[in-house]
């Protein structure tokens, strides 16, 4: 069984762990529009099929990291969150790709990383996987290292 991990943001990332725990880490496809920026489903649906390819018919499950509103958050960066989110359950669903929402807490939980800046988990990312030590190296990677860890977590709960 092949594993997604999807950190749903605008700086967020796909991450995918084969059978042999080989990982592929791509930045969240991003288009920018007139009134903004948004998650691209055209180019997020070509990487799913990309995926859905390399595991075989009915060998991949995603896990989409949950969002929601935070306290101080605008209304407009919500907005533009629970959107990209629609955009990625919508291309999951249009492919019958499973998927399982999780909660921040919870995976990171798993992690050890309850409470942790976002630089921390790309440290856990570069521990768990060394192979990913190149594509974590700036600190503007912690989307892709936060959707690996969310595919780790996924793994060991399937």
């Amino acid at each position: 069984m092949h594993t997604l991990g999807i950190d749903p943001g605008l700086t967020g990332a796909l991450a995918r762990l084969d059978d042999d725990n080989n990982v592929e880490l791509v930045d969240m496809p991003v288009v920018k529009e007139r009134t903004g920026s948004s998650v691209c489903a055209h180019q997020l649906a070509d990487h799913v099929v990309g995926y859905l390819v390399a595991a075989g018919a009915g060998n991949l499950h995603a896990y989409i990291e949950s969002v929601s509103g935070r306290p101080g958050q605008g209304v407009s960066s919500t907005c533009k969150t629970c959107r990209g989110a629609g955009v990625i359950e919508g291309v999951l669903a249009a492919l019958d790709v499973p998927y399982t929402w999780v909660a921040p807490g919870t995976w990171k939980r798993a992690s050890g990383l309850l409470g942790a800046e976002k630089d921390v988990s790309r440290a856990r990312a570069m521990q768990w996987y060394p192979q990913t030590s190149d594509q974590l190296a700036r600190k503007k990677d912690h989307g892709r290292a936060e959707a690996l860890l969310i595919a780790a977590y996924g793994r060991r709960t399937e």
